[in-house]
């Protein structure tokens, strides 16, 4: 069968590439010809650009009278990300060597609307007989494309070739505004499943049934990530994962079990470094967090797929929310959903629990993994 998925797979961020490549090789993995549909929003800037323009403040102002300035204003703008440009090719080499995507890239709704009018049925690499939305937070409002019609596969004139893999709306409640945009973006599907017991019940309250799958990073067995990683050369540390780099807690948390085991500390960063780590790592794409993970002592993080990963590579961890976003519904229903709730930390950390006792972890998730393949099985074949 001829796949097309839509997910936020270039955005710079670790569990997005890698839970596009897990989908995309799982259903390659059993017969099937899958690409991502290379999709870039306009609203969402190139991972780490030196030449993305803000039109505000006294950009704005200068733009008005002098617009030739753009490119230097844009550069000067955006300094700050000089120091990730290493970062920002690890996730392109990765895309260009592990992502296997349209050949050509759209920018909006309308231009993927425009494409499949066009003639696409008749060859082009947009062209499928199923189109699957997910999985990530593709549906939380918060932000562009939980309001972007697009990852709701509204581009495609038949709901009978469309279905959601994962998909996350990101929180546990949304406004009447969200509601209002996404009730009827959800009819363009045929069947459904998300990523959270929230979304199912979301889903719920809308009118629609919704199945509950694991992520897609779940489909793919801990020996193919462990090929597919990259085995850092440092050794015996708490990997830290602060994607805001604004939670103190993780830092307390981090210096202790580093203390009390004689640990280092190293910081995977996607934005500054921390001066609390023993070695920042700013240049890190996809494989690389990998192997900073599956080597880890420990990991503290405020990050779904850091906790998801900690799993599949039996590392001791531990998760916070993420300050100022209420989107912890995906980490806590996931943690739950194999008895570990006590590593989600909504509070202060009041200092390290026993080593985790992995074998029901691992009983319990082989379990839903077996669950979620079949349920895309028989999609897939309908």
């Amino acid at each position: 069968m001829r796949i097309r998925t839509i997910t936020c797979h270039d955005v710079g961020n670790y569990g997005a590439s890698l839970q596009a490549y897990s989908l995309m090789r799982h259903l390659q993995g059993i017969g099937h010809d899958v690409k991502i549909i290379d999709y870039l929003p306009d609203y969402k800037p190139p991972c780490h650009s030196l030449a993305t323009f803000y039109n505000s403040g006294r950009a704005a102002l200068v733009y008005r009278y002098a617009p030739w300035l753009k490119p230097l204003m844009a550069f000067w703008q955006n300094r700050r990300e000089l120091r990730f440009q290493k970062r920002r090719r690890a996730f392109d080499a990765f895309k260009a060597r592990c992502l296997d995507t349209t050949e050509r890239a759209y920018r909006n709704n309308g231009e993927l609307a425009e494409a499949m009018a066009g003639g696409q049925r008749g060859g082009g690499d947009l062209d499928a007989d199923l189109y699957i939305a997910g999985s990530d937070q593709i549906w939380n409002p918060y932000y562009g494309n939980g309001l972007d019609p697009a990852y709701y596969c509204a581009f495609v004139a038949d709901p009978s070739r469309c279905i959601s893999y994962a998909a996350s709306f990101g929180k546990a409640i949304l406004s009447p505004a969200e509601r209002e945009f996404i009730r009827p973006q959800l009819a363009n599907f045929r069947a459904l499943s998300v990523r959270e017991a929230t979304g199912v019940e979301i889903a719920r309250s809308m009118g629609y049934d919704a199945r509950q799958v694991v992520d897609p990073v779940f489909l793919t067995s801990r020996e193919d990530w462990e090929r597919l990683a990259v085995r850092p050369r440092t050794e015996g540390y708490v990997l830290v994962y602060d994607f805001l780099h604004n939670d103190p807690r993780i830092e307390r948390l981090a210096c202790a079990l580093a203390r009390e085991r004689g640990l280092k500390i190293v910081a995977v960063n996607d934005k500054g470094r921390l001066a609390y780590a023993d070695r920042n790592v700013s240049d890190a794409g996809p494989a690389e967090f990998l192997g900073y993970i599956r080597n880890a002592s420990h990991v503290v993080a405020a990050s779904f797929h850091a906790a998801a990963f900690s799993v599949i590579f039996e590392r001791d961890f531990y998760i916070f929310p993420m300050k100022g976003h209420g989107n912890s519904s995906r980490m806590t229903d996931f943690l739950r959903s194999v008895g570990l709730e006590r590593r989600f930390i909504d509070g202060e950390a009041v200092g390290s629990d026993a080593p985790i006792d992995f074998a029901p972890v691992r009983n319990a998730l082989a379990t839903q993994v077996d669950a979620s393949k079949q349920w895309l099985a028989s999609q897939v074949r309908q």
